[in-house]
């Protein structure tokens, strides 16, 4: 009774100071109360397991985690066949799963909990007519009038529910006998082990993600989740490039879930992984099996015109086959690439094949086409080094072609893209699709892994995919590196109009480099002499609108308002259809109450509601007219 009474004073004092202390303070004595009571725990477990509880939140109050956990570990370890145990696992988990962040220690323990505390009885998966009799029922018909239910003798929903609500509360199938034999209840844990998996996968973790989403399915094979499971690791291999090991998890959902909600989907998905591996006769056979067994869902259409398209890639095929010595090779390929990047979308292979004919037939008419064609698939894709070197590609080796200038263009363009998506500068950056490369490369690396769904998989050829696409890997900070990148684009943009001057793209060029100063620098003087430039080259030039316009906001921002005006006054008076005109005419009304130069603004105010009665700066025109009017007249 004392040492009763000396742990309850412990505990007494360990929460008072948990409510009013700090946590430093607190915690020793907290500690103290878990020791004495886990010393108890043998001699007298009820009380124990109460106090521990307890503790066990205190400890979590105090955001004492580790400590939280490693009290319901050692409860759960010494006492698994109780109730507490029981619950003090499924308070480890979800304290691993939240404010642990071990999310694969979560799993572990989650499974562990699933294996020994069942949510679904192990008797529910026998013969209902045993079921029955455990109940005390000798038939279907007795079971059925007993509970005043149709006595047909089938055993239908409505049965089936009622049978279940009597089995969860027949009290003896929690009584342990004498021998402590028995089943202690769970709880179903598979949600969260799902949910574990998927944020995994969400956060780019793509070998975790694997991980978790296989323990979910070595323990869950049978619910709803599982076939999103298995739907979910096929698309970590497709968005790897691990088309082999993709379509073999794809191939597993399809056979171990032939009805399954994601099943439909897997073949399609796998028939483009084979697409990418150029199987081109398997593809074609997995899209007609699709259009056959789903002839009514939304993809069949679309699967019957890929089997036509596909049917145009094997004549292309067999006719480079059986005309090796044919001059039209080169043309037979790059229709091949065409329909994969027109027809297909299927980026990263239409670049292979377009880059397929730059390379054998390099004096093709073709080729400079091919070049720049595969280096637009590869921006798709969001490799933005690769796309990079077909586009200075085709600017070095085929400077007297019409895209030579395009392709100089899509270079600065490229650096931008990658700086945009760094430092996400503005409102149309790039989002990216594979945020996390590094784990996406270690993913590659990982035979071990990859051999579970394709036993023949190989290490990855150095440099066949780029392994930092948007150089995330390096060191410095975002900042510098965006600057950097910046820097690129800009030098690369000049290169266009320093060596293609009477080309299309020297205009779009210059107003980039002046948007990436004045808007991504803050250089805006930098900004306004490539403007300027652009006015002074190419004034005919659409690229000239926006640099006008542009040049007259970077006056007012400055409060040059003469400037500012002479600007806008060009602008309206070069551009009277463009749609800024509005915009144009406000700012020349603003900037001359500004200066005060109040019969101007007027006059500016009045000619804008002429010309736009109901525009977006109507109310604002009235107002001003009246005022000024009203005070300064």
């Amino acid at each position: 009774e004392i040492t009763r009474l000396q742990g309850r004073r412990t505990l007494v004092e360990a929460q008072k100071l948990a409510a009013l202390a700090a946590p430093a303070v607190a915690l020793p004595a907290v500690i103290r109360a878990r020791d004495h009571f886990l010393a108890r725990l043998a001699d007298q477990p009820g009380e124990a397991f109460t106090r521990l509880a307890n503790i066990g939140r205190m400890l979590e109050h105090l955001r004492a985690w580790d400590a939280a956990a490693d009290l319901h570990r050692t409860i759960a370890r010494r006492h698994p066949e109780s109730p507490a145990g029981r619950d003090a696992l499924m308070r480890c988990a979800r304290l691993e799963a939240g404010p642990l962040d071990m999310p694969m220690a979560a799993l572990d323990t989650y499974a562990e909990y699933a294996a020994r505390y069942p949510a679904e009885l192990p008797y529910r998966q026998q013969p209902i007519g045993d079921r029955l009799r455990r109940l005390g029922y000798a038939s279907v018909v007795e079971f059925q009038k007993r509970n005043r239910l149709t006595p047909d003798g089938r055993f239908g929903p409505i049965s089936r529910q009622r049978l279940e609500e009597l089995e969860d509360g027949f009290d003896a199938i929690s009584v342990r006998d004498d021998a402590g034999s028995g089943i202690v209840r769970g709880e179903f844990v598979h949600p969260a082990m799902f949910a574990i998996a998927k944020r995994l996968d969400q956060a780019g973790r793509q070998r975790d993600a694997i991980a978790g989403y296989r323990v979910f399915l070595a323990c869950f094979p049978a619910k709803k989740d599982a076939d999103e499971a298995l739907l979910a690791i096929a698309r970590i291999f497709r968005d790897a490039l691990l088309h082999e090991e993709a379509l073999a998890a794809y191939g597993q959902l399809i056979e171990d879930y032939p009805k399954g909600d994601q099943t439909s989907g897997a073949y399609i998905e796998s028939a483009r992984c084979l697409e990418n591996l150029g199987r081109w006769q398997e593809a074609r056979e997995r899209y007609e099996l699709y259009a056959k067994k789903f002839p009514k869902y939304e993809f069949a259409d679309q699967c019957r015109e890929r089997v036509a398209a596909l049917g145009e890639v094997l004549q292309y095929l067999d006719f480079i086959a059986t005309n090796p010595d044919s001059p039209k090779l080169a043309e037979a390929r790059y229709q091949i690439a065409t329909i994969l990047f027109k027809r297909f979308a299927n980026w990263t292979r239409a670049a292979e094949e377009f880059a397929v004919v730059a390379e054998r037939y390099p004096k093709h008419v073709r080729a400079p086409d091919a070049l720049y064609t595969a280096g637009t698939a590869l921006l798709n894709a969001e490799d933005f080094p690769a796309a990079r070197a077909l586009f200075l590609r085709l600017a070095k080796e085929h400077p007297e072609s019409r895209l030579a200038d395009d392709g100089q263009f899509w270079v600065g363009h490229s650096w931008e893209y990658g700086a945009r998506a760094l430092g996400k500068l503005d409102r149309a950056r790039i989002v990216l699709k594979r945020r996390n490369l590094r784990s996406r490369e270690a993913l590659r690396a990982d035979l071990v892994v990859r051999r579970i769904f394709f036993p023949g998989a190989q290490p990855v050829v150095e440099g066949a995919v780029p392994a930092d696409s948007l150089r995330v890997l390096l060191d410095g900070s975002v900042r510098d590196r965006v600057n950097a990148e910046l820097g690129e684009a800009i030098a690369a943009y000049r290169a266009v109009v320093d060596r293609f001057k009477t080309g299309d793209m020297a205009g779009p060029a210059l107003l980039r480099i002046g948007e990436i100063y004045s808007g991504y620098l803050n250089d805006p003087e930098k900004g306004i002499l490539a403007y300027q430039e652009l006015l002074d080259h190419y004034p005919g030039s659409k690229q000239a609108v926006d640099a006008l316009f542009q040049v007259g906001t970077h006056h007012l921002e400055r409060k040059r308002y003469a400037e500012a005006v002479k600007a806008y006054q060009q602008f309206t008076y070069n551009y009277p259809q463009e749609a800024k005109v509005e915009d144009a005419m406000a700012a020349i009304a603003r900037c001359h109450a500004e200066s005060k130069a109040w019969d101007k603004a007027l006059d500016a105010y009045q000619s804008y509601l002429a010309k736009f009665p109901a525009g977006k700066a109507a109310a604002t025109a009235r107002a001003q007219v009246e005022w000024i009017r009203m005070y300064h007249f």
